[in-house]
């Protein structure tokens, strides 16, 4: 009973704020198999984390996990030095 009220005290203090929801219940759910698989990769590979740049699929994988952190990450102060139009050149309207 107490984890249901713990979570609904999360959930409602999630949407007041603005959170969704949705990643942290897959975090929730897919986070105890990423671990596991995590792990078993680890094991196969006597410890060396190696493993996740020398097979293809995997280095994709992580590349395109670079790519689209360093694109979030510089995408912010990109946003940032853009300089609003004034209310005049947008119709009054800004």
């Amino acid at each position: 009973m107490w984890v249901v009220l713990g979570s609904a005290v999360a959930g409602y203090l999630m949407r007041k704020t603005g959170f969704p929801p949705g990643p942290l219940v897959l975090a929730f759910i897919l986070g105890p198999i990423m671990e596991r698989s995590f792990r078993q990769s680890l094991i196969m590979s006597d410890g060396s984390v190696a493993i996740f740049a020398t097979r293809p699929v995997a280095a994709g994988l992580l590349l395109v996990a670079v790519v689209v952190l360093g694109w979030s990450m510089l995408r912010g102060p990109v946003n940032g030095c853009r300089t609003r139009e004034s209310p005049a050149r947008t119709g009054g309207r800004g």
